[in-house]
């Protein structure tokens, strides 16, 4: 696994998860405590839920567009706007805004995360990642549920919402950190890159191999790629002869690690 960027994917939707159960879990005990009734309580809650799920049609096509990281730090932008809104007053008004922003903000934070993660590890380490990820998800997300009442009982409604910005920021500078330092994709500024930037960067290439007829071949082309970057993510399709790679090393290195095979890769775009 590429431990920097496997962590700061696996920090980014434990973040947006956690967040997102702390608040939502103690917003319907909040709002009775400050003198909503149930149906007030039950369209916050209905809207937070649209807010979670409805950019989900979209969230994938603006990861390709914008990168995963922008999304994901889009995402820790919103959620602070969440916890903003909360400050601004226990009215109505302000806690739906702010449960919309809670919504929205975990689906760009933890789509982001989950996606970014299937880019850090390799086939044989596929189910040990998933595991941890997965395992580490839902033991936070138990721990938010199991505190939220109490913390909004103790501190209250808003000094719980306040206690979320040192934690946001820290994924925050994760997500900083590892645009500039790891994987080159800067989350702001410009979106057209230099050759020189482009260095260090994933991408996907998309190989046709005529040549593969198979399975021996399969494992020939695989161990080829392999043998340029062990982390990079290898799909091989002997039906239509296709071979796609995930990876932040040259093209030119897989093409001439395939030829090197014994093989023909033609470059597809």
């Amino acid at each position: 696994m590429r431990q920097p960027t496997y962590l700061v994917a696996l920090f980014g939707a434990v973040t947006g998860y956690g967040v997102m159960i702390l608040a939502m879990t103690a917003t319907p005990l909040a709002m009775v405590h400050h003198s909503h009734g149930l149906g007030a309580t039950a369209t916050v809650i209905q809207l937070h839920v649209l807010g979670m799920f409805l950019p989900s049609f979209f969230t994938g096509s603006l990861i390709a567009r914008f990168g995963v990281l922008r999304i994901m730090f889009a995402g820790i932008v919103l959620l602070t706007g969440h916890v903003l809104f909360s400050l601004s007053g226990t009215g109505f008004y302000s806690i739906t805004a702010a449960l919309i922003l809670l919504g929205v903000g975990w689906n760009f934070l933890y789509i982001g995360g989950t996606n970014l993660l299937t880019r850090t590890y390799t086939t044989a380490k596929r189910g040990k990642a998933q595991a941890t990820n997965d395992l580490t998800i839902f033991v936070v997300g138990l721990l938010a549920s199991l505190s939220a009442g109490m913390l909004q009982n103790t501190i209250g409604w808003q000094s719980l919402n306040l206690a979320l910005l040192p934690w946001l920021a820290f994924a925050a500078l994760a997500i900083i950190w590892l645009g500039r330092k790891v994987l080159d994709l800067p989350i702001v500024g410009s979106s057209r890159l230099g050759a020189s930037q482009q260095e260090g960067r994933i991408r996907m290439y998309n190989f046709q191999v005529s040549d593969m007829t198979c399975s021996h071949c399969v494992a020939t082309v695989e161990k080829a790629v392999k043998s340029v970057d062990a982390a990079a993510k290898v799909d091989i399709d002997l039906g239509s002869l296709a071979v796609k790679i995930e990876s932040d090393e040259p093209v030119e290195r897989f093409a001439q690690a395939i030829e090197d095979a014994g093989y023909t890769g033609q470059l597809r775009t």
